[in-house]
């Protein structure tokens, strides 16, 4: 492999590969047009509470009408205008482990039960019926996973998804696509056919816009319109919604970038599993991240930061490591083999 990047010595070069962001940054010379026009904005004003445009825009996106649409502030905000109206003190959460954190973080205010159906990926995919199963022993309230899956990159498909609605319509399941861009399957078409099915998404991932925390929550509109008498009024500030609407009308610029960002993880997943062994070994994923196991994923952690390379250590023998572009993917992929074949892992 030729390159003429470098491993980064020291801590003065950062590669951020932790926080599966979208490292391309792709509307950022929208923004130059978006910031042209702060001086229409009137800040002494409460913004708009029904943000028409933007949620028109993205209501268009998913080929769903507004009225399927709430805007929030990030989907962290609709994940817990959910979970506080379904769980409370006796009712039950079932979701995935390993999954997203902040599940666990809104249950447990909301003071709610969480059970988790484990992941093996040593074992393949998950057995759905196995998971309906879990679900109805555990008499879930309400199921939320992410698809794909946060941390680990594994999926359900569309047609198992709907095995799990059909399975149990009486419980509200909640599918979170953050990162349905870089995967390709998506039950968001679906809301109006099944009462019990919401959808969470973002625009902080495959859309490249994480600072302005715009995220939605897209359902039948029965639900919406309950949902939406409690949510907080002006949850979006007035320059998060002026961007993001400005951005959404332009959705071929976050498409170019997500594809490239797939071909990127194809091409660092093959890498990256030349290197497994006993200590550690790299998965294949549908997100922009690819999950690593074994016991020498601490160290390796810590070694990347001392090249200047961040990544996710969950502290419990795993990692998560962000696609970057092909040259931070090239140093990284070169201070791993240097760590390795120098056998730093093994290192007191």
């Amino acid at each position: 492999m030729s390159s003429s990047y470098e491993v980064p010595k020291g801590k003065n070069i950062r590669i951020y590969l932790n926080g599966n962001e979208n490292g391309y940054n792709p509307f950022k010379e929208n923004l130059k047009n978006s910031l042209n026009s702060l001086e229409n904005l009137s800040i002494n004003r409460y913004p708009n509470n029904d943000y028409e445009a933007l949620k028109a825009l993205y209501a268009e996106y998913v080929n769903l009408s507004a009225e399927n649409v709430i805007v929030g502030n990030g989907s962290d905000e609709m994940l817990n205008l959910v979970i506080s109206n379904y769980i409370n003190h006796g009712k039950v959460l079932v979701t995935l482990n390993p999954d997203f954190g902040m599940y666990d973080f809104y249950c447990s205010m909301n003071e709610g039960t969480i059970k988790k159906f484990n992941i093996n990926l040593n074992e393949g995919p998950i057995d759905i019926w196995e998971f309906i199963e879990f679900s109805k022993e555990e008499k879930a309230d309400l199921i939320i996973f992410s698809n794909p899956n946060n941390p680990t990159g594994m999926a359900f498909s569309r047609d198992e998804i709907i095995e799990i609605l059909d399975n149990l319509k009486n419980t509200i399941i909640l599918v979170d696509e953050a990162y349905y861009e870089f995967f390709g399957q998506s039950v968001v078409d679906l809301v109006e056919s099944y009462d019990n099915l919401l959808v969470t998404r973002t625009l902080s991932k495959a859309w490249g816009m994480a600072a302005l925390r715009v995220g939605f929550l897209i359902g039948g509109r029965k639900v919406i319109k309950e949902l939406s008498k409690l949510k907080v009024p002006y949850n979006i500030n007035s320059y998060s919604n002026m961007i993001a609407t400005n951005n959404l009308k332009y959705k071929e610029i976050m498409i170019e970038s997500a594809d490239k960002i797939v071909k990127e993880r194809e091409f660092l997943f093959k890498k990256l599993k030349e290197f497994n062994n006993e200590d550690i070994k790299f998965y294949k994923s549908n997100g922009n991240y690819i999950f690593g196991m074994g016991k020498g994923t601490h160290k390796l952690g810590k070694l990347l930061e001392e090249d200047g390379i961040l990544i996710r250590d969950f502290n419990n023998n795993s990692i998560r490591i962000t696609v970057g572009s092909r040259e931070e993917n090239i140093v990284l992929i070169k201070s791993i083999e240097r760590i390795i074949k120098g056998r730093l892992l093994w290192e007191e």
